[in-house]
């Protein structure tokens, strides 16, 4: 009896840990994707300041 029960209980963990670890990885796969996303943007709005900067001040150098 003892050892259905316990494996019961351990396959109960397994799957509870596998469901915390996909909401997890699903989570930190977000995150990333939001993050980069957000770096990609303000990489590219830095950017093009830079350049109409130096487009701007060419002149001064």
């Amino acid at each position: 009896m003892f050892p259905i029960i316990f494996t019961a209980v351990v396959l109960w963990v397994c799957s509870a840990a596998a469901r915390c670890c996909l909401v997890v990885v699903v989570v930190v796969v977000l995150v990333v994707v939001i993050v980069v996303a957000l770096v990609v943007v303000v990489n590219s709005f830095l950017y093009d300041r830079e350049n109409s900067d130096q487009e701007s001040h060419s002149g001064d150098t």
